[in-house]
């Protein structure tokens, strides 16, 4: 009888604290929520920067630490490693992301192509893309 006691005294506390609630479901995490500012407009899916040298900021509103898991370019793609999740340096863009704050430095685009970059960036289970855009340098109409 003692035994039984014992054995219901250390198994009820744990049968208690393994309980969880339907409503939670594994990786069920609310969207991230993302606010641009700096010389930055919208335009068919992608964020868009002009030609010019540009610093814009993404700050997220519902993550305090994400980090940025892989950047795709025209050139390449960038898969972070733990040491570089945090700051990204190409010839064109300079990316760091501090605490929820993500600033890219773009140079200045003297090419007759626009760049295209995305950053995808995680908090764990949660991830999204930010597509950006800069376009291409403006050619002088030739006036004869």
């Amino acid at each position: 009888m003692k035994h039984s006691l014992l054995l219901l005294l250390i198994t009820a506390p744990l049968l208690i604290c393994s309980c969880s609630s339907d409503d939670e479901k594994y990786g069920d995490m609310e969207p991230m929520e993302w606010v641009a500012s700096g010389n930055i407009t919208t335009e068919e899916g992608y964020f868009v920067v002009e030609p010019e040298a540009a610093t814009v900021h993404f700050t997220c509103k519902n993550y305090t630490a994400p980090w940025i898991t892989q950047v795709q370019y025209s050139t390449g793609t960038i898969i972070t490693k733990d040491d570089e999740a945090h700051r990204l340096q190409t010839d064109w863009f300079d990316a760091n992301m501090t605490g929820n704050k993500l600033t890219v430095a773009f140079e200045k685009n003297n090419t007759d192509t626009e760049r295209v970059v995305s950053f995808v960036v995680t908090a764990g289970d949660i991830f999204t893309t930010l597509p950006i855009k800069q376009k291409q340098r403006i050619m002088p109409i030739d006036k004869k």
